[in-house]
């Protein structure tokens, strides 16, 4: 990376992360003919914790990100297995 002066400098930032994911919603669209009906539903095979990878590369307010999380969303081996990804752009004010 060039060394740059003054306030506009670049950042590469590797960082694991750990929480908690107390509970999952959904909600399920269905419809016949002109009625459409929705149900909120909570999905209770949620892990509780989670555990994953982020990486952050850009200046001092503004950067591109991205976030892996290693735990998947559903503790059951029978249940799908989600592992979301995570990109965007982030906007810092200090």
């Amino acid at each position: 990376f060039p060394v740059t002066i003054g306030w506009r400098h670049v950042k590469f930032v590797v960082g694991v992360n750990f929480g908690v994911q107390p509970g999952l919603r959904g909600v399920f669209v269905s419809s016949s003919g002109d009625e459409v009906t929705r149900s909120h539903v909570r999905l209770i095979d949620n892990a509780f914790w989670t555990y994953g990878v982020h990486a952050r590369l850009g200046t001092r307010n503004l950067a591109v990100f991205g976030a892996y999380q290693f735990s998947s969303m559903f503790k059951s081996s029978q249940n799908l297995k989600l592992y979301p990804l995570q990109l965007g752009l982030s906007l810092s004010l200090f």
